[in-house]
Parts: structure tokens; C-alpha cells; sequence
């Protein structure tokens, strides 16, 4: 068999191994940008004959955003018998 994408546009973003039919990608996948892909895939055999698929990505949400503070320095103190279980210090904005 040989595998290939049949979407030039996805081609920019996905790769596909023609042997094995792994598919991975050419670039870091943003899911503010798309939040899923649908991939179509086309197999040909030895004979001619063809078959094809749809392959369909989900992108996960990453934390991308850098965390803003509004301070440079925080201090709190923490006494012996105080409990480790849970939070100690909030940072909002």
C-alpha cells in the first residue's frame, strides 16, 4: 500500500509516511488557531485500486500565555503547625 494526503492545503501542516501510513505533523498545532483537523487520506495498492479515509485531529488547549505579576517579590510566612494540604498564596491580577 501507499498512503498519501489528499488535501494539498493540509499537506503544509501534516506529513504522511507513503510505506507505513504514520501520520505527524509539520508544525506546532495552535488550538486558538484551529481547534481540529479533518485529514482526508487516500491508500493505493499494487493493483491501482484506491480506497480513502478521513483522519480527524483534535487539538488539546495548552497554557501558551505567560503569567503576569503584578508585584516583583511576595512574601508570606508560614507557621509549623500550619497544614501543607491545599494553597498557601493566591497571585491574582
Amino acid at each position: 500500500l501507499s498512503y498519501s494526503i489528499y488535501s494539498n492545503k493540509l499537506k503544509e501542516k501534516f506529513l504522511i509516511n507513503s510505506q507505513t501510513g504514520e501520520l505527524s505533523t509539520l508544525t506546532v498545532l495552535d488550538r486558538e488557531v484551529d481547534k481540529e483537523y479533518e485529514i482526508p487520506i487516500m491508500a493505493v495498492d499494487g493493483g491501482g485500486k484506491l480506497a480513502f479515509t478521513l483522519i480527524r485531529v483534535k487539538v488539546i488547549d495548552e497554557n501558551d500565555n505567560k503569567p503576569i505579576f503584578i508585584y516583583t517579590e511576595y512574601k508570606i510566612s508560614i507557621y509549623t503547625n500550619q497544614s501543607l494540604v491545599g494553597p498557601f498564596l493566591n497571585v491574582s491580577s
